[in-house]
């Protein structure tokens, strides 16, 4: 009788709760969401005392980002910041099916609040399905669009 790796059966159970969102949604999640000093704590317990000291803010993101979505307590880690911030408005989206998700998104994208989008953003990263991946994406891009925006209509 052939039996699976013990790794092959537990890998989803020790997976990261960000495992399956890319590396660019889960650091655009940090950045729309945390500040400076939550990135440095979550940083500092997984890298140890000062680790993102050094870092640029980007630098940090980007860290924060691949560590959390490759290592189990990591992921949690950040997966609890982000639920501090985002569990309230997320509501609206739990429990809810892919083309519940892509309805609300297509009737609300140009109205929604950057928190709830944020929100909607963190619930699809959740999703271990890979058919989520498309609609993270899309969500992900217009939000990105939005604040370069934002950014621009506020230039001198």
């Amino acid at each position: 009788m052939c039996r699976p790796e013990p790794s092959a059966v537990f890998a989803p159970l020790l997976a990261s709760p960000l495992s399956a969102a890319s590396e660019g949604v889960i650091e655009q999640l940090i950045g729309l969401t945390l500040n400076a000093l939550e990135v440095s704590a979550l940083l500092d317990a997984t890298h140890g005392a000062g680790s993102a000291d050094e870092l640029r803010p980007v630098a940090a993101y980007r860290r924060l980002a691949r560590v959390a979505r490759d290592d189990f307590a990591a992921g949690a880690r950040l997966d609890g910041a982000l639920a501090g911030h985002l569990a309230a408005a997320a509501v609206p989206f739990e429990g809810r099916s892919l083309v519940e998700l892509a309805a609300i998104w297509h009737h609300r994208r140009d109205t929604i609040e950057p928190r709830a989008a944020a929100a909607l953003l963190w619930t699809l990263a959740r999703e271990p399905s890979p058919s989520f991946r498309r609609l993270e994406r899309i969500v992900a891009g217009e939000i990105g669009l939005r604040a370069a925006r934002s950014f621009s209509a506020h230039r001198d």
